[in-house]
């Protein structure tokens, strides 16, 4: 609705601007708790998987190998296969806890961001499709302009934005696809 009575193939005047400034925040926006939520699905959905029948999946596992571990993981002096587990699964809780602050801190879609939600677990955006990599890191720069600078001029039309946000759409969709698939996919 907020761009709906704009031209669409001309340049917005000053009232119009401020509803396309609008559209560029509210876009980022959604792919903004888009990708956090789907990290969290994916830590959550693993661990899930985990309690339930002790299946680690690699985004999982990256997430506990990401962590810190004050002393390393010095699980070599323990004894017997409970004690093992039980310190995997104390790993495996204490990297989920430690990930929804990495979710929660975040603000933003940059590349930067990307890497910091997904890095850790092993599916870095950009490794999968550089395109949509590149088409946040662009709507991130353009939503700093919106937000930032008022009466900014505008260097594209209303349909150069709505082909973006389906380019966008088209590439999240195969992302998601991909990521929901590494939670099924056991360790490697």
């Amino acid at each position: 609705m907020l761009i709906k009575e704009l031209p669409d193939r001309s340049l917005p005047n000053e009232t119009q601007s401020i509803y396309l400034s609008s559209f560029v925040m509210t876009i980022h926006a959604a792919c903004e708790v888009y990708i956090e939520d789907l990290a969290a699905y994916v830590v959550k959905d693993s661990v899930d998987k985990f309690e339930r029948c002790g299946f680690i999946s690699n985004p999982l596992w990256s997430l506990v190998l990401s962590q810190k571990m004050p002393n390393g993981p010095q699980m070599h002096h323990l004894s017997g296969p409970r004690s093992f587990k039980s310190s995997v699964t104390d790993a495996i809780y204490a990297a989920k806890t430690a990930f929804t602050s990495v979710t929660s801190e975040n603000h933003g879609i940059k590349t930067s961001n990307q890497r910091a939600i997904f890095g850790p677990l092993g599916l870095r955006i950009e490794d999968f499709d550089h395109t949509l990599s590149q088409a946040f890191n662009g709507l991130g720069e353009h939503r700093g302009d919106h937000a930032h600078q008022i009466g900014i001029k505008h260097t594209r039309v209303k349909s150069g934005w709505l082909s973006e946000v389906d380019k966008i759409q088209n590439l999240v969709l195969l992302y998601d696809q991909f990521v929901c698939g590494e939670i099924d996919r056991p360790l490697r």
